[in-house]
């Protein structure tokens, strides 16, 4: 069955660089795996645990049409999420995978 799933990526860095080259690459590898997506903007905001600060973020929401929760498509998925947090230099890419939420980390440590 075809349903939804969602990455969540900031457009800006958390020193007000904007990340528009790091989120093309995501998006071609969105595009190679599934495709297509839908992008809406958003904002966000969250704590860290540890210092309490508090992170606004303008986003981009991307929508993608596949079949959950077939094994290739959650691998691809979090493998693309993943690729995101690394290249974006961030502590985890939120991922919505067939309405389970993760925060996914970078492959690369």
């Amino acid at each position: 069955m075809i349903t939804e799933s969602k990455l969540i990526l900031p457009k800006f860095d958390n020193d007000g660089n904007d990340m528009s080259q790091q989120i093309a690459h995501v998006e071609d590898a969105i595009l190679q795996q599934f495709g297509g997506y839908n992008v809406a903007e958003s904002k966000g905001a969250w704590r860290d645990d540890k210092t309490g600060k508090v992170y606004r973020d303008e986003c981009l929401t991307y929508t993608i049409a596949a079949e959950w929760p077939l094994p290739d498509n959650c691998i691809a998925l979090r493998h693309i999420a993943s690729y995101a947090c690394a290249i974006m230099q961030q502590e985890c890419i939120y991922m919505c995978l067939d309405g389970q939420v993760e925060f996914v980390e970078s492959y690369v440590k």
